[in-house]
């Protein structure tokens, strides 16, 4: 549903409001209670589900998403045990649904053409996508790829990337996912050189733990912010009365960016 994704720029851009976007591992810790799990965090205020395409190899992630690839690859061996599962999702939630996965599992596997046939997701993100091959997806898919950006990239490089693009990926630091984020101190010079270049929707990610580290990236003026370390972190707790809590919180420091320049 392209009106989904539509309908969120327009906030982000006429209405200045803030996104965020969580982080799941497709059908962790089961199926059904993945797509349960999904549908609660919308229920508690998440404006975008960024579905992990289960690998067998997903080397930039750390020791929390990689168990959760690992407890359900055997559940995805084939290609249709993921595009049944994306299509049973886009039923349950009336959010964006951007697909993030390695490039062998999504690209160069063709996955990628039968979930944008059957419109099963609104855009992909692939973080290992090197810059032609990232040129050649957005001229098959205009307007649907959301490109890995950081700031050890240079200006040249970070313009090809994100040029069509209508949101752009800002990883606050380079190395695997959930790892501890030192210093925030960068993210508005960071933002302020990103916003010199695209305007498009600047969403920060990696390493965001909690409703603190949300409230910092929001309030140095990012139009969104994901987290996914931690929200993966409690589905392997199985506690819902605290995962519910969590989002809701998370959800709440949106206020903080809600003026922005």
């Amino acid at each position: 549903m392209k009106s989904l994704q539509e309908d969120l720029l327009k906030k982000v851009r006429n209405q200045k409001q803030t996104f965020l976007a969580g982080y799941f591992v497709a059908g962790d810790p089961g199926v059904t209670e993945s797509i349960q799990y999904m549908k609660a965090a919308v229920r508690e205020g998440l404006d975008v589900i960024e579905v992990g395409i289960p690998s067998g190899n997903p080397f930039l992630e750390g020791e929390v998403i990689s168990r959760a690839h690992g407890r359900i690859i055997s559940d995805f061996e084939t290609e249709q045990d993921t595009l049944d599962f994306l299509a049973a999702l886009r039923k349950e939630v009336e959010v964006p649904i951007w697909i993030m996965g390695y490039s062998n599992d999504v690209v160069k596997s063709g996955l990628y053409k039968d979930i944008f046939a059957q419109n099963l997701a609104d855009c992909f993100i692939i973080p290992d996508l090197p810059l032609q091959e990232a040129l050649e997806l957005k001229r098959e898919l205009p307007g649907r790829l959301i490109p890995v950006i950081n700031d050890g990239m240079a200006d040249t490089e970070i313009t090809q990337y994100v040029d069509g693009c209508p949101v752009v990926y800002c990883q606050i630091y380079r190395g695997k996912t959930g790892s501890v984020i030192p210093d925030f101190s960068s993210l508005p010079t960071f933002r302020a050189r990103m916003r010199k270049i695209t305007d498009a929707a600047l969403m920060a990610g990696f390493g965001i733990k909690s409703a603190r580290d949300v409230g910092q990236v929001l309030g140095a003026g990012f139009d969104g912010v994901v987290v996914g370390s931690q929200i993966v972190r409690l589905i392997e707790k199985n506690n819902q009365t605290s995962y519910n809590a969590f989002i809701r919180v998370l959800a709440s420091m949106k206020e903080t960016g809600k003026i922005r320049s």
